[in-house]
């Protein structure tokens, strides 16, 4: 009998302290997953306050396709080249200014904000592009960097509205029609009008 009582409370003695690291594990691992989950709330917060607070106009700002870097400017100064309102200038008006020349968003630190864009959504240099402004028909013209610059709108004409929204989609991402040479694209925007 001494024999199967101490067994017993062997047996009984691992069960108990088997049972606490168990109960142990799973509370905390529980405690884990919800203090997880508040940091990446947290964490998403504060990248939406970041995206929408003022930047300052002396922040750096560079702008990259592929690996090759295109430029380094200035808040300030992009404020002027994008015709951006300087009192809501935050990180998401200004990733949609720059969007229009193909740059994404791709990172950001208290040093500046780097932009990037693929060769593939890159616009070709010294090109006419069918584009958009303020919702109607416009001619782009890219520079040596492949930047956009309005070469003229066409703000009698028809409004953007009008066309079906594939053919819209293509006028604003410039991928509608394109040319080295500007009376190819203005006839093509004369068959667009009629």
């Amino acid at each position: 009998m001494r024999v199967n009582k101490k067994k017993f409370i062997t047996i009984s003695a691992f069960l108990i302290v088997g049972l606490f690291f168990s109960t142990y594990y799973i509370v905390n691992k529980k405690i884990e997953q919800r203090d997880l989950k508040y940091l990446n709330t947290l964490a998403e917060e504060t990248n939406a306050s970041k995206a929408n607070e003022i930047l300052k106009n002396d922040l750096k700002v560079s702008f990259y396709t592929e690996n090759t870097k295109d430029k380094v400017t200035t808040i300030k100064a992009l404020i002027d080249e994008y015709k951006i309102d300087k009192n809501t200038v935050t990180e998401n008006e200004l990733a949609k200014a720059v969007s229009k020349d193909g740059y994404k968003l791709s990172n950001r630190s208290s040093e500046g904000i780097i932009f990037k864009r693929d060769s593939k959504d890159s616009l070709e240099k010294n090109t006419y592009y069918i584009g958009e402004k303020d919702g109607y028909l416009a001619i782009y013209k890219t520079d040596d960097n492949g930047n956009l610059n309005i070469h003229k709108v066409y703000s009698d004409d028809i409004s953007i509205d009008n066309f079906m929204e594939v053919d819209a989609n293509k006028i604003k991402n410039y991928k509608y029609f394109n040319s080295k040479n500007l009376n190819e694209v203005e006839e093509k925007i004369t068959e667009l009008t009629t």
